[in-house]
């Protein structure tokens, strides 16, 4: 499971939880109103610290239409 947050106005809130990564950046491309099926993510790499799971699991991206920050998290059971 993935867990979509957004951030609009320095306030964080959580949209939904989805079963792939896929359908959670589908969100995304529904809420920004983009044209295209693709985004770009950033992540960050903790180089002395964690894993590349936990890295892997944690996608960021900016909103080019509105400016709001999403985040993509995988959710551990």
């Amino acid at each position: 499971m993935w867990q979509l947050n957004m951030c609009q106005n320095q306030k964080w809130q959580a949209v939904d939880t989805f079963d792939t990564a896929q359908a959670a950046t589908r969100k995304i491309i529904e809420l920004e109103n983009y044209n295209s099926p693709n985004v770009f993510f950033s992540i960050l790499v903790e180089t002395q610290f964690g894993s590349d799971d936990e890295f892997l699991g944690h996608l960021e991206h900016t909103g080019k239409n509105t400016g709001r920050c999403y985040v993509v998290k995988r959710l551990r059971h």
